[in-house]
């Protein structure tokens, strides 16, 4: 199989399952806002920021060590599984400890034993990160695919039995440590043949590995630290009640990128471009394809939420949750901005720049921290939302000039017209639906505006953008018409 063909496959199969996972945890989200009350999914956003920046420590940036070095052996192999379990379980332990504190900072102590719980989700991933890592190595997105399906349909149905049984903020944990522990048993049983550790543990083989993870943890925590800055700051000047109308729909935001669209271009782009790692040519020419590739995907879906927030939120969430609107839109524009910077983590770690990763990162939470701060205690939530736009804003700039330009060596202007015909054609599109729904009753204007944007998108991309339609036709094995001279 050559890497094209492998590349295409390994892309099917991750848009598979993104989309599917999507899909399900809209329809979770959709069930459990009737059954939880807001209050629920506020606690858990506060606990959620705890648990996402202690993941950055889970594996000790060993999975970022592995996709970059050659396939180590297995006696390596299994000083970084044991490693990685061992450190783990310490996290899980030190996490649970900290709930108190963390819980009286927040002045909300039935965080105590959500906390808790949630430690429990470490050492559970860990027993499978490995084979998952290796697996995406090798371009094994296939069976990687259908485990995190059969995952996520499992942890959507303790989530939702559990909240139907009345165990309200702890439906949502249930539903979290279900999943992981699903996939990890799956890792295990599908992908671990051949590989599985040694009983033996000899962690000074590992020495390489953890020196470049640590950079990868380094720029993973100040990178984590910095998104959830917001809503670790929301928590401190408002209600659960409140900080769930701000959380949600930025949760929802992220989602589109980070379960939907990225995953499918850069799980796939990572081990492509480390491939590239010597050709500068080659690797500039991927990255930007995935580049305008990212931007063909993201920038329509946060159009549509741009457009039509309120229909948005009622449908997903019901008539509670009015509070949502406003943050929607502006989370959408955010989140638009946002999806451009994804894929130069790709890069970044393709050529090796942990270091640098790192520094970036370092600084931009200094920057940062002071600004999302001033903003909540001089204008509360919306202020904070605002800020989260404008910093955004620059912060595309910034990146640019200092991880993308070094580790490609792409101009400005290159850089922005690679996402330029996505750009116009989603801006052409989303005036196309907002003209013909703004005549239509409130409850029509959601279904008829997505599908003018759809339409329109589709139409004018064959016109302007055609390298998209072509990748997506070559991804779908859907054969178009040849162009005649």
């Amino acid at each position: 199989m050559t890497l094209r063909t492998a590349t295409f496959s390994a892309a099917r199969w991750t848009t598979i399952s993104a989309i599917f996972r999507a899909g399900m945890q809209l329809l979770q989200m959709a069930v459990l806002a009737r059954l939880l009350v807001p209050a629920d999914f506020g606690l858990m956003a506060m606990a959620g920021v705890a648990v996402t920046i202690a993941s950055v420590f889970s594996d000790l940036g060993l999975s970022s060590a592995l996709m970059h070095f050659p396939r180590p052996d297995r006696t390596i192999l299994s000083a970084l599984f044991w490693l990685n379990i061992v450190f783990s379980a310490l996290l899980a332990l030190v996490f649970a400890v900290a709930g108190w504190p963390l819980a009286y900072a927040y002045g909300q102590p039935d965080l105590v034993p959500v906390l808790i719980w949630l430690s429990a989700s470490f050492p559970l991933a860990a027993l499978g990160q490995q084979f998952r890592v290796l697996a995406e190595k090798d371009l094994r997105f296939g069976v990687l695919a259908q485990n995190e399906i059969a995952a996520t349909v499992a942890g959507t149905g303790v989530a939702v039995i559990a909240a139907l049984t009345g165990w309200g903020v702890f439906a949502l944990v249930a539903g979290l440590l279900a999943s992981t522990a699903i996939n990890s048993l799956l890792a295990w049983w599908r992908l671990s043949a051949g590989q599985r550790p040694l009983a033996s543990f000899r962690p000074l083989l590992a020495r390489p590995f953890v020196v470049f993870g640590l950079h990868r943890v380094g720029d993973g925590f100040w990178n984590t630290v910095r998104m959830q800055a917001d809503v670790f700051i929301a928590g401190l000047f408002a209600t659960p009640a409140a900080v769930a109308a701000y959380a949600v729909p930025r949760d929802l935001t992220l989602r589109i990128a980070n379960t939907v669209i990225n995953p499918v271009i850069t799980r796939v782009g990572l081990p492509v471009m480390t491939r590239m790692q010597d050709d500068a040519a080659a690797l500039r020419s991927v990255y930007l394809k995935t580049l305008g590739l990212t931007a063909s995907f993201n920038f329509p879906l946060y159009a549509l939420l741009a457009l039509f927030p309120e229909q948005i939120v009622l449908l997903l969430l019901g008539d509670q949750w009015e509070a949502a609107d406003f943050y929607l839109r502006l989370f959408a524009l955010w989140g638009l901005i946002r999806s451009t910077g994804n894929p130069s983590g790709s890069l970044v770690y393709a050529v090796g720049m942990a270091r640098r990763a790192h520094a970036w990162n370092l600084l931009l939470f200094f920057g940062t921290m002071p600004l999302l701060w001033l903003a909540a205690r001089l204008g509360g939530l919306p202020a904070l939302a605002w800020t989260m736009l404008g910093w955004q804003a620059a912060v595309y700039v910034l990146a640019w000039r200092f991880l993308v330009k070094p580790a490609c060596g792409v101009n400005f202007s290159t850089y922005n017209a690679s996402m330029a015909p996505p750009l116009a054609v989603t801006a052409l599109a989303s005036a196309f639906a907002y003209g013909a729904a703004s005549f239509l009753p409130a409850s029509l204007q959601l279904p008829v505006g997505s599908l003018v944007l759809a339409g329109a998108y589709l139409l004018l991309s064959w016109c302007y953008n055609r390298q998209w339609i072509v990748t997506i036709a070559e991804l779908l094995c859907i054969p178009l018409p040849v162009r005649r001279r």
